[in-house]
């Protein structure tokens, strides 16, 4: 019997670069093609964990909106220390907090 478990692989850019082209694009290109089915799978299957889960015993636990504000508080400072000791550029933080800010005020319309 075999299971199977989806994960993803991570390359450095010194590796991808040694890589020829058309296989780069060859594989961008497959990514591309199946990423909307493989992410409804992902949850999918994550739902069906979760019910799983719960079966067996596991609460869940909803924050107030006052929790929640607690923790953003103490979270968001983590991006920025994260962005300084060099995990990601000031410039990638500041694209994704953008990004974000546009998804939820869209969200909110």
């Amino acid at each position: 019997h075999i299971r199977y478990s989806p994960a993803g692989g991570i390359l450095t850019m010194k590796t991808w670069n040694t890589i020829p082209k058309e296989l780069q694009k060859a594989i961008d290109d497959y990514a591309l093609s199946i990423e909307k089915d493989y992410r409804q799978k992902i949850r999918v299957s994550n739902e069906k964990c979760l019910k799983a889960m719960y079966k067996y015993g596991m609460k869940e636990v909803k924050m107030t909106p006052a929790e929640l504000d607690v923790l953003k508080k103490r979270v968001m400072p983590v991006w920025d220390e994260f962005a300084a000791k060099g995990y990601y550029s000031k410039a990638e933080l500041a694209e994704i907090k953008g990004l974000l800010a546009e998804y939820r005020s869209k969200k909110k319309k």
